[in-house]
């Protein structure tokens, strides 16, 4: 037998080492990056504070029962705790659209986001978190390739062109995609 053949036999291109702490560490990056935009003026960007804000959540949803959050419900958490103040006024308008279970849908994506911008639109500023898109577009893969690349850049530029056009002029608007 010729040594110097190839062979695909033992190569298996489907086994891919997983390694569960990067994965962790992308979502405490990502956590701390959706709190530093929703309490900045809380925190003053102390990274201190926010990951204690993070252990925080975390430690309460753990109580609970919830177990560990993924970054939709990170999310949905974090709202709660940042909820409107009393008397109705704050600084900054939140608008969450949660792409987990229905996936990217235009229709869906534009009712949710011209209601949320029209609620929020007395605020001088805006944030808008757009959670579970990715997991849309990879469809279960670790990886995106060329074609789930431009799907999930044409997702994103949908949105924001969306936005662009029905956000009022006096409010400045930030997108965020966890």
């Amino acid at each position: 037998m010729n040594s110097r053949g190839r062979s695909n036999a033992s190569k298996n291109y489907n086994v891919i080492p997983d390694n569960p702490q990067k994965h962790a560490a992308k979502d405490d990056l990502a956590k701390i990056e959706c709190l530093h935009h929703l309490f900045a003026e809380t925190t003053g960007n102390d990274p201190y504070l926010l990951r204690s804000l993070k252990d925080a959540i975390e430690a309460t949803a753990a109580e609970r029962g919830a177990g560990t959050l993924d970054i939709s419900d990170f999310v949905d958490a974090a709202l709660r705790l940042r909820d409107e103040p009393p008397d109705g006024d704050s600084a900054c308008g939140i608008l969450h659209i949660d792409l987990r279970t229905r996936g990217f849908d235009p229709l869906f994506v534009q009712g949710e986001l011209v209601a949320g911008l029209k609620r929020i639109a007395g605020h001088g500023r805006a944030l808008v978190i757009v959670t579970g898109l990715r997991r849309w577009v990879l469809e279960g893969r670790r990886n995106m390739t060329a074609r789930q690349r431009k799907r999930y850049d044409d997702a994103i530029a949908y949105i924001d062109d969306l936005a662009a056009r029905w956000n009022t002029p006096s409010t400045e608007l930030n997108l965020i995609y966890l």
